[in-house]
């Protein structure tokens, strides 16, 4: 090869070696808005999935919140927590303990009849010390999750609660005080996490505003109910003291001649009053060994017996004889 040979191969090099790094800056600014690109759809699909999952939890808390606070009786409020538990975080077994003078009482369960305990769960009554996460939930008024009950010292290990392996305990609490807790129980570790915390806090929430409100409408409910037995109390004493007046002044106003039609008139008015078939007098002999009915009223349909109740023996009516 001549030199003039030689320095055009040289420059055809360099230029070919130019060329190609041209051509690798091209490409890599070609690619460098893929690479953004793709990114911003990962982070757009990331934040899609985000807005979804956020509004799928408002909706159900809107659902969750409606259905607990349109129920009114406090076993229904109950069970409806249960439910809505269920739906947002399904479990094996489920019950609500109430809080009462230091006392958890269980009121409701789901589920524990399948591994045979529900005998056990229905009778449950326990003091804050007997159990840490019912009385750690209680105490902070925090949810505790236990994930693996095996491997938690703190864990009582019970015959008929032997089959849980993961618990979770949420407070359900009125401002700062603690109404009860619910408990989810499950036969699989690992099985709850705070994350399931977050998601049941906006339900407990809700469930005190439910049973605070089934609460006051069963306490206004029993209080009408005393008010409306008081004053039905209050109208059978007057209408008792306007029959007592009745029959008084019937009898102040009555002649010697009229008193044994005064007397059955009398029986018709206490025995209609009070909704007997039948009331009548007794009379003693002088020498007290026998009773004679003499006067009576009977309603209509009732065979009268004033024939058959004469000079009855005393001794065969201890009761009456008591009297």
């Amino acid at each position: 090869m001549n030199l003039k040979n030689a320095s055009d191969h040289n420059k055809s090099k360099a230029e070919l070696l130019s060329d190609l790094s041209d051509l690798r800056q091209r490409i890599s600014e070609f690619e460098a808005p893929a690479a953004q690109n793709k990114q911003a759809e990962t982070e757009r699909d990331f934040l899609l999935a985000a807005e979804r999952e956020q509004r799928l939890r408002a909706e159900t808390l809107a659902e969750v919140t409606l259905a607990l606070t349109s129920q009114m009786s406090h076993v229904a409020v109950l069970d409806e927590i249960l439910r809505q538990v269920q739906r947002i975080v399904p479990y094996s077994a489920a019950n609500i303990m109430l809080l009462e003078d230091n006392t958890l009482r269980c009121a409701r369960w789901q589920g524990y009849e399948a591994f045979h305990s529900e005998e056990f769960i229905s009778t449950l009554v326990q003091g804050l010390t007997d159990f840490y996460s019912a009385a750690e939930a209680v105490r902070s008024r925090k949810p505790v999750v236990i994930p693996y009950t095996a491997q938690d010292s703190r864990w009582v290990i019970l015959k008929k609660t032997a089959w849980i392996k993961s618990q979770l305990s949420m407070p359900i609490c009125l401002g700062e005080q603690v109404l009860g807790l619910f408990q989810i129980d499950s036969d699989t570790p690992g099985k709850f996490s705070t994350k399931d915390t977050e998601l049941l806090t906006p339900l407990a929430n809700a469930a005190a505003i439910a049973l605070e409100n089934a609460r006051l409408y069963e306490q206004a409910q029993l209080e009408l109910a005393e008010r409306q037995q008081a004053e039905q109390a209050l109208q059978e004493r007057h209408k008792f003291e306007a029959l007592i007046t009745t029959i008084s002044t019937n009898f102040i106003n009555m002649t010697i001649d009229r008193i044994d039609d005064g007397i059955n008139q009398a029986l018709q008015l206490i025995g209609e009053f009070v909704g007997a078939d039948y009331s009548y007098v007794f009379l003693l002999s002088e020498n007290r060994a026998t009773i004679s009915n003499t006067h009576y009223w009977h309603a209509a349909g009732v065979k009268g017996l004033i024939e058959e109740l004469q000079d009855l023996p005393v001794a065969s009516f201890p009761w009456m004889r008591t009297k």
